[in-house]
């Protein structure tokens, strides 16, 4: 995955992601470049931060996001 772009855009591509990690090879922490995140990851009306994020906590993955990140509105 490294280098793709928007590559998590879906519950689906969250799917696979899991499977190739944690039931594939057995790694159980992943960190993940925000880059490989759709736009919408970070719009919370969206739901996909969620689903995506539950999904990881369903297979014990552990999960970090880094990267710096802007454009995204705070909250009040």
């Amino acid at each position: 995955m490294e280098g793709a772009q928007g590559a998590i855009c879906d519950l689906p591509f969250a799917w696979d992601v899991i499977a190739a990690t944690a039931i594939g090879v057995g790694c159980h922490r992943l960190a993940i470049e925000k880059g490989a995140l759709a736009g919408s990851f970070f719009d919370l009306h969206t739901g996909l931060a969620g689903e995506v994020l539950e999904k990881f906590v369903q297979y014990r993955v552990q999960v970090a996001i880094w990267g710096i990140i802007r454009g995204v509105p705070e909250r009040p």
